[in-house]
């Protein structure tokens, strides 16, 4: 007769031996003792909150299902900064000691470039007026900047007996959608 042992209780077996003898029958019992088998835990299944800010660990028993243990991990994690030109990251990672070992999983979290956003440009004129650059600086990254080189165009106003003349110069660039312009008036 046995009864088998569990993760957690011993088992026992029994052991019957009978014989006649001088048509007397004898019998004698021996009981022996299964050691519980002890739990045979699987890799843990992981849960993770929904910002990842949190995680548990759940492990299954391999010889009895119903034999289940849910650990609560650590959650670290590190940032790169998204930048205008590449994506940035998270990368969490969660850590529960079970039984002796560790154990880890990690999930990652992609944040996109986040673009240029320039400024209006900064106007640097050549000295004779003929042309103008604009530079665009990203307000993202001051770092990030972007020139424009264009010839300007004029308009005269001739001197009169009682007025000055002038000569408007103006440049114009198109830039990312869209157009800036900048003018300059130089008094005859």
């Amino acid at each position: 007769e046995t009864k088998e042992a569990t993760c957690t209780e011993d088992g026992q077996k029994t052991y019957t031996a009978k014989v006649t003898f001088n048509e007397a029958e004898y019998t004698n019992a021996k009981e022996v003792t299964i050691p519980a088998t002890g739990h045979d835990w699987d890799d843990p299944e992981w849960a993770w909150s929904e910002d990842y800010s949190g995680a548990t660990a759940t492990f299954t028993c391999k010889n009895d299902e119903s034999h289940v243990q849910i650990e609560q991990a650590t959650v670290t994690s590190e940032t790169k900064e998204a930048t205008c030109t590449e994506d940035g990251k998270t990368a969490y990672t969660a850590k529960v000691t079970f039984n002796g070992k560790v154990y880890t999983n990690y999930k990652e979290v992609v944040t996109n470039a986040t673009g240029h956003d320039w400024n209006a440009p900064k106007w640097t004129w050549s000295e004779d007026y003929s042309g103008a650059t604009a530079t665009f600086i990203c307000k993202n990254d001051p770092n990030h900047t972007a020139e424009e080189s264009v010839t300007a165009t004029s308009a005269t106003t001739p001197a009169t007996d009682t007025s000055d003349g002038q000569i408007i110069y103006t440049a114009k660039v198109t830039f990312n959608n869209n157009t800036y312009e900048d003018t300059v008036t130089v008094t005859l």
